[in-house]
């Protein structure tokens, strides 16, 4: 085994002699919660409220790409941690099949984390090689995805990519996940599960779909947690052999009368009546803001969280039917959603 990384590593040095020269130079020094890094030259960045990109198009038609994502809670497992963000990252967006278990490392600076990779394909039928790398802060996680043609590939960029994180943060013990901070007193009053169910047509602007998610029927549902992170889940239905589920997570903040939800991710699965996935769509990462409250209704007896805003979306599908509240949807927390397919 030691020889066998000597020998990679000796591949390693004679590849990079060929095109690190170009790529060498850090040009900008940026960062994302607890990880701080550079990007070279050479290297294109695109920067999102919930990750970083970083992609370098080498001469030899190969190539590297980074995603490091905003720090999560850690459950204070670190094996669990690293499950939940493979099935988050890595199989919501790829088919893989893999049965090793990821390796325990630490950086040159000593932060640890843990590694694992797999042959991959995207839902266009590429592939790739895929590796999850997840970095313990202290008492959150942060998560790197590199990706390559190969794995041989993936292997002569890894010394590279490594050296442009230059710091990893660390919570001290005892203080608050920087992803997200428990919720106010004013917005403690929404914390838990809150779901809703409504049938509706189609929506159509000028002839043009513009809205799939209400159309049949739809389920949704908030789990809002006292760290101040969240989940979404829905499921629709658009004909007999048409549905869709809808899954996202996040963080969000109350002030006042004002709710605000900042996805970290957001995605829907198209599948058939057997739940066999036929397509999977990236949604919009796009902060949603409501005004919320709580309302009773005598009449179903029934506590709504009521949330009002200005335009119907493709997660909390059409607006509620209620002429005290208009253009708002209505959450309630004694309605328990029955799911015709299985939460992953």
């Amino acid at each position: 085994m030691d020889l066998l990384l000597r020998r990679t590593l000796v591949r390693f040095v004679l590849y990079a002699a060929l095109w690190l020269p170009t790529v060498c130079i850090a040009q900008i020094k940026d960062s994302i919660d607890h990880i701080v890094f550079s990007v070279p030259k050479d290297w294109e960045s695109l920067s999102t409220d919930s990750y970083r990109q970083l992609t370098f198009h080498n001469k030899d038609k190969t190539f590297c790409q980074l995603v490091i994502y905003q720090t999560q809670p850690s459950s204070g497992n670190k094996q669990t941690d690293f499950n939940t963000e493979w099935k988050e990252l890595i199989e919501k967006n790829f088919t893989v099949l893999t049965f090793a278990s990821p390796l325990n490392l630490k950086t040159k600076k000593g932060s640890s984390f843990q590694r694992l990779g797999a042959k991959a394909t995207d839902q266009n039928g590429n592939k790739y090689y895929v590796q999850l790398n997840v970095f313990d802060c202290g008492n959150s996680i942060q998560s790197v995805i590199a990706v390559s043609n190969t794995q041989k590939d993936l292997q002569r960029y890894d010394s590279l990519w490594q050296s442009l994180i230059l710091n990893i943060k660390q919570n001290k013990a005892g203080s608050s996940v920087t992803v997200s901070a428990p919720v106010s007193a004013e917005g403690k009053t929404i914390v838990g599960k809150w779901a809703k169910s409504a049938s509706s047509p189609p929506q159509y602007q000028n002839g043009v779909l513009v809205n799939l998610v209400n159309a049949g029927y739809h389920k949704g549902q908030y789990d809002f947690k006292a760290n101040g992170t969240y989940t979404f889940h829905g499921e629709s239905q658009f004909s007999s052999n048409d549905f869709a589920l809808t899954d996202e997570k996040g963080t969000y903040s109350v002030t006042g009368n004002q709710l605000n939800l900042s996805p970290a991710s957001s995605y829907t699965r198209k599948v058939d009546l057997n739940g066999t996935l036929k397509k999977t769509e990236q949604l919009p990462l796009t902060k949603r803001t409501y005004r919320w409250a709580l309302h009773y209704f005598e009449g179903i007896q029934e506590t709504n969280l009521v949330l009002s805003a200005v335009a119907e979306n493709m997660l909390d599908g059409g607006y509620g039917s209620s002429s005290q509240f208009p253009n708002s949807f209505l959450y309630s927390r004694e309605f328990i959603p029955e799911w015709r397919f299985k939460i992953q």
